[in-house]
């Protein structure tokens, strides 16, 4: 008798051992515009990340910190290179448009650190603006290089910008969904 009164709460455990946090993190990603993408950019973070929209837009800012740095120290990089006209102009652009985001990018990594429940819906609304930013220099900088002469450097630039900019979509897509939860990703959501 006491086997069966055990044998449900120990059937409970181990299925929420072998959860991994996937099913959350797909109901997650499928609110983005790139769900492959943020499927395959999370799936290896903690299932305890996975599981909550608050880790997960936590998780995808910082991804989309580092990502915007790297990017930005190759952008740096371009400049010793030689590029000409407009080509150099537009990168002279870059450089200024990545310092942007990347202030903004981290003003919205130090508000997601420091949610309050009195104050969420103005601080989420301050992420949502400051990643709409971001977003926005990212795409000023590659309306540059579009205009520009494409070398080479240029065009794997502008790739390297366009694959960024699908990061910060989904972090961006990530925050508006914390103003419709309560935290915890569920099938309902």
């Amino acid at each position: 008798m006491l086997f069966l009164a055990l044998l449900p709460p120990l059937l409970l455990r181990s299925s929420a051992a072998a959860d991994n946090g996937d099913d959350g993190l797909r109901i997650a990603c499928n609110v983005t515009e790139y769900p492959d993408l943020c499927f395959t950019k999370f799936s290896s973070w903690p299932s305890t990340v996975k599981r909550s929209w608050t880790g997960l837009a936590r998780a995808a800012i910082s991804v989309t910190v580092t990502e915007t740095k790297n990017v930005s120290r190759y952008i740096l990089g371009l400049k010793n290179v030689g590029l000409t006209g407009t080509a150099s102009m537009a990168l002279v652009d870059c450089i200024e448009c990545f310092g942007d985001a990347l202030d903004n990018l981290y003003k919205s990594l130090f508000q997601i650190r420091v949610l309050e429940n009195d104050n969420f819906k103005f601080q989420v609304s301050n992420m949502q603006t400051w990643l709409s930013a971001a977003m926005s220099s990212e795409g000023t900088c590659l309306d540059g290089l579009n205009d520009s002469n494409g070398t080479a450097l240029v065009q794997g630039l502008n790739t390297a910008i366009g694959c960024l900019s699908k990061v910060t979509s989904i972090a961006l897509a990530l925050v508006n969904s914390l103003n419709s939860t309560d935290g915890h990703i569920s099938a309902a959501h």
